[in-house]
């Protein structure tokens, strides 16, 4: 058979086949077949074991990102359980739990919810840039207020941690800030000398109250949010009207600066503390003064006025916390102790707790003119807070924040709940929202922030750690849980 392997003719590969066929005697077209065959043979075998191979490599690929995802959920999952166990965020602790969660379904990010979900106690946590003096609550409860050694106050939503008002008119720190009972307008006031009252709605300055010569410590409102009292290092204490700014009387303080004044006696009386203890009373239409008192003070931690205005008390640094009937400022209380920090009333004026520098919390009753009940901090108790139904107390000291069980009226036992956990470092108690036992203000001395703390949460996980629930179950709580956040960056 004529083969030609010469290009354009047979070519290399069919006069190959030719040269065979004729050797063994075969067909060259039957060869040829027999020849494609073979090929379409080894092309299948080829695609078998080429797609075996890629099955196995991307089996082997998605077992190694699977246990990559497993690795990282149980990384996530640790991150989470010490940041909720080692009292340091627990906020940051249930968004790593649920960073676990959506990373792979393992046991650890089960746990580690769980876990973060019963330490999850704040509702806002609003981060400010520089130190927060004072903070407060609307009285409708929707907005926080808030001023700090940047000159400026903010009015915050509590429902989005936004800022509604960035209020810009101080020159120097700010020491005090306070909303008008009635929610319409705010007052600010620090070093530069001049209080400010600010329109709630629109941000905007009303007035600026021009008169002291020293730093106002304090500028309060009165109950009809028509009047406004402050104190200065200065010497006086001044009333004002609260629409316009224009002043309305001046009384001097005896012994140096004024620590703080308060309208009393529905509205028609004002009492003022000297930073070195005497208190005085004056007629406010008349200007007659009514009363000095001191009794054996030397210099004022805090003053603290009553929700109904029948109580003061002055805690004392060297004497101890001393507790007066109003308007007559008749002696109900002392006590023989030394270096008391903080206070706080009961909404019925019947109880109140008082701090110390050696870690001891005392409750009073006031309608005995008794301590009933000691509860203990490892560290100093500055500043507390007593719920509205009076069967909570919230204490803060550099050992963080803690809730006690109000004690029975015989004395009884104070049982400690627990901690609130959150704040980097030492927290102030400021207050409870108005009308609401649930919802706790705090400041953090150290980290800048502000927050709001569920208590109902805290009290219910407190005493039922309810039923196992699955992680996907978890995980959509989870995502209800995490706090409102906001900065006062812009």
């Amino acid at each position: 058979m004529a083969c030609d392997a010469r290009d354009g003719r047979d070519g290399k590969s069919n006069a190959l086949l030719k040269l065979v066929a004729g050797i063994v005697g075969l067909n060259f077209d039957e060869l040829k077949q027999r020849d494609r065959q073979r090929n379409i043979q080894r092309l299948v075998v080829t695609s078998v074991v080429a797609s075996t191979i890629l099955a196995a490599a991307g089996a082997l690929s998605a077992y190694a990102l699977n246990e990559r995802h497993i690795a990282e959920s149980r990384t996530m999952a640790a991150a989470s359980m010490n940041a909720t166990g080692q009292n340091f965020d627990p906020a940051a602790g249930l968004q790593y739990a649920i960073q676990a969660a959506d990373r792979a379904p393992t046991e650890e990010a089960r746990n580690a919810l769980a876990a973060a979900l019963r330490s999850q106690d704040s509702l806002v946590i609003l981060q400010h840039s520089t130190k927060i003096n004072k903070a407060a609550i609307s009285p409708m409860g929707s907005s926080i207020l808030t001023c700090g050694d940047d000159a400026k106050a903010r009015i915050w939503d509590l429902h989005t941690g936004q800022v509604v008002h960035e209020l810009t008119g101080h020159t120097r720190r700010i020491h005090t800030c306070e909303f008008s009972p009635d929610g319409s307008e705010v007052v600010t006031a620090g070093t530069d000398l001049e209080p400010l009252i600010w329109d709630v709605r629109t941000g905007t300055s009303i007035a600026k109250l021009r008169g002291h010569t020293a730093a106002v410590m304090s500028a309060r409102f009165s109950t009809n949010s028509a009047w406004l009292v402050t104190a200065s290092e200065d010497g006086t204490v001044r009333v004002w009207n609260a629409k316009n700014g224009e002043a309305r009387a001046k009384f001097y303080i005896p012994d140096e600066g004024a620590q703080d004044a308060f309208f009393i006696a529905n509205d028609s009386n004002i009492l003022g503390v000297s930073e070195k203890g005497p208190c005085t009373i004056w007629d406010l239409e008349s200007g007659l003064k009514l009363k000095e008192f001191s009794g054996e003070m030397n210099w004022v931690q805090d003053a603290i006025l009553s929700p109904k205005q029948t109580r003061f008390m002055i805690s004392n640094k060297q004497y101890g916390p001393s507790f007066y009937s109003l308007p007559d400022a008749t002696e109900i209380s002392r006590a023989q102790t030394m270096n008391t920090y903080g206070g706080a009333f009961s909404a019925d004026d019947s109880r109140a707790v008082t701090g110390s520098n050696e870690g001891e919390v005392w409750v009073w009753d006031l309608e005995a003119g008794v301590h009933i009940k000691t509860l203990l901090h490892p560290e100093a108790v500055d500043t507390m807070a007593i719920s509205p139904n009076q069967e909570t107390i919230v204490t803060g000291s550099d050992d963080g924040l803690r809730v006690w069980r109000m004690p029975e009226p015989g004395g009884g036992t104070a049982e400690q709940i627990g901690s609130l956990r959150g704040h980097k470092g030492a927290a102030r108690v400021i207050m409870f929202a108005p009308h609401d036992n649930t919802r706790l203000l705090t400041i953090g001395v150290e980290d800048n922030t502000v927050r709001i703390w569920d208590l109902a949460h805290f009290l219910k996980v407190s005493n039922d750690q309810g039923p196992v629930l699955s992680l996907d179950e978890l995980r959509k709580q989870a995502r209800t849980r995490l706090p409102i956040r906001g900065s006062d960056h812009r």
